[in-house]
């Protein structure tokens, strides 16, 4: 239910995205929505037919993402899913997302730079993050030309928000200059916004890589566990140990 209630926030702020008419999950935790029909192209079949405007189009697609950092965020918000959950961002792991739910910004960042310490970072990495200063903003991360229609006014509308929540504004500077989807759409994107690299980028990068590779610590684990619903994904070990998250 993360994606519908980011879809719903950003389309009630302005965002071209369809408008969210009912959404609910099933006994299993299995959500449905149902939402606005916009008419229009996937963005990966209209390039294919306008060969030569994918810059053009990365214009269209920044001013979108622009929009939506500078939405006014809840002021009881914390680094997360809006309505709270954990942030779903391509920093994380891909699937589960963050490890734990963060309570504030600087908690996010002690997290992080308490990993780098426990698996024993690279010298260059060891000075940590630093996130002082900067504020919660509301962060579309995957940007791939997937995510995207071309409406049949020519609009570009933005149609998948598995991965947009509110995080630090470090993470912006990661999705647009760290991650790659194969379309260059991030670095073409990061010429129309106002997010230079960050200065701590090369961290977050290792960091990123080590919460995708790592399991999550057991007190992670432990206190997920603790405040998850009935309905929510539950860490657990299998027969033989291996652990995993259903």
């Amino acid at each position: 239910m993360a994606s519908a209630r980011a879809q719903q926030f950003a389309h009630e702020r302005g965002s071209r995205t369809p408008k969210i008419y009912h959404a609910f999950e099933n006994s299993r935790g299995r959500a449905y929505i149902l939402d606005e029909y916009i008419e229009g192209v996937p963005a990966t079949e209209w390039i294919k037919d306008n060969k030569g405007q994918l810059s053009r189009l990365a214009a269209e697609v920044a001013k979108e993402l622009e929009k939506m950092t500078l939405f006014e965020v809840p002021p009881d918000a914390t680094p997360g899913a809006v309505g709270g959950g954990v942030c779903m961002h391509g920093f994380f792991d891909d699937v589960t997302g963050a490890w734990r739910l963060y309570d504030s910004i600087e908690h996010l960042e002690k997290d992080i730079n308490k990993l780098l310490r426990i698996f024993k970072a690279p010298s260059r990495y060891r000075k940590g993050v630093n996130f002082s200063g900067e504020k919660l903003i509301f962060c579309f991360s995957f940007i791939d030309l997937e995510k995207f229609l071309v409406g049949a006014d020519g609009q570009v509308y933005t149609m998948d928000f598995r991965e947009a929540c509110f995080v630090p504004e470090s993470f912006m500077s990661f999705t647009l200059h760290w991650e790659s989807t194969g379309f260059a759409l991030p670095e073409l994107i990061a010429q129309h916004l106002p997010f230079p690299k960050a200065k701590d980028l090369e961290t977050l990068g290792y960091a990123s890589y080590l919460f995708h590779i790592c399991s999550p610590p057991r007190e992670a684990m432990e206190e997920w566990n603790a405040k998850a619903k009935p309905t929510d994904r539950h860490w657990s070990r299998d027969d033989s140990g291996i652990l995993y998250f259903a």
